[in-house]
């Protein structure tokens, strides 16, 4: 059986998803990540303003791990973005309809696939390479964050599929969306 080469290219969105590290995470008041003080063990537990005991169970190491209360969710398991579908207006579209597909999950008004193809320099022989679209995308979106992945090795290494993954997840966590190029021989 042969094995028949796969490229892939993938405009995504390589950004911080932002949310805190367990150092910077906001803290209980009078909490001191890891200073240990004022836990001096006492018979009856602390009250409440109202005299109410209550067992505030063991001092947090913050600087350890954070309590349940401020510990990072867990991330999703799905996650699919509200976009608008729009097929290709002409065969050769196919970058500029991928690109205004993946600018609807951020933009409300929308270029056309012509504007799109006009600044991506799309002729009849179709857009000349993906940076075009992730340059597109920039400008659209008024940022400098999307960046190429070209996984040309056959089949890629488990590095190479690790990042990638990374990166798209965290793409589509951030709310962006990506192209896809996969290119099969």
């Amino acid at each position: 059986m042969k094995t028949l080469p796969v490229w892939l290219l993938v405009v995504g969105l390589v950004q911080g998803c932002g949310g805190s590290s367990p150092a910077t995470q906001p803290q209980p008041p009078g909490a001191v990540a890891g200073d240990g003080q004022g836990t001096t063990p006492v018979d009856d537990p602390p009250a409440d303003d109202l005299g109410i005991p209550h067992d505030a169970g063991a001092p947090h190491d913050l600087a350890k791990e954070p309590p349940p209360d401020l510990a990072k969710p867990a991330p999703p398991t799905k996650k699919v973005l509200d976009f608008v579908w729009q097929g290709e207006v002409e065969y050769y579209m196919c970058g500029p309809s991928a690109a205004r597909m993946a600018l609807s999950t951020r933009l409300k008004s929308l270029p056309t696939q012509q504007e799109l193809g006009s600044y991506m320099g799309t002729t009849s022989n179709g857009t000349d390479y993906v940076g075009l679209v992730r340059g597109a995308l920039d400008h659209y979106l008024n940022i400098s964050s999307y960046t190429e992945t070209d996984l040309t090795t056959d089949p890629p290494s488990q590095a190479q599929q690790n990042a990638l993954k990374k990166d798209l997840v965290a793409s589509i966590d951030a709310g962006y969306g990506l192209v896809a190029n996969v290119v099969s021989v």
